[in-house]
């Protein structure tokens, strides 16, 4: 997520329990939907994305490292906020939703 500075990771789960294709995202900021997507959106699949990332870091010598943490692209387009506000970001079960408020 090239706008971001950081990213907030949960528990990880097992690739079997999450359909990345499917699944669906929404940003609600101040409980108004500002951003709907499909995981299918990220180059068809997030696991292209993943692909295509390995290939052209093979291409330049490097592979990825074990625990090393890659992000695939974004369910929903980058929203620009202004605080204060809270923002949720929900995804379908098992990842449920994060809560973040702005003061």
């Amino acid at each position: 997520d090239f706008f971001n500075w950081g990213c907030v990771l949960g528990e990880p789960q097992p690739a079997t329990h999450v359909d990345l294709a499917t699944m669906q995202g929404a940003t609600l900021i101040d409980e108004t939907v500002r951003g709907t997507g499909v995981g299918g959106d990220v180059m068809g699949h997030p696991y292209t994305a993943l692909a295509w990332l390995a290939n052209i870091l093979a291409e330049a010598g490097r592979g990825l490292r074990r625990d090393e943490v890659v992000l695939m692209g974004s369910l929903v387009q980058t929203q620009w906020i202004e605080a204060p506000c809270q923002v949720v970001c929900r995804y379908g079960d098992p990842l449920g939703e994060l809560r973040l408020r702005f003061v």
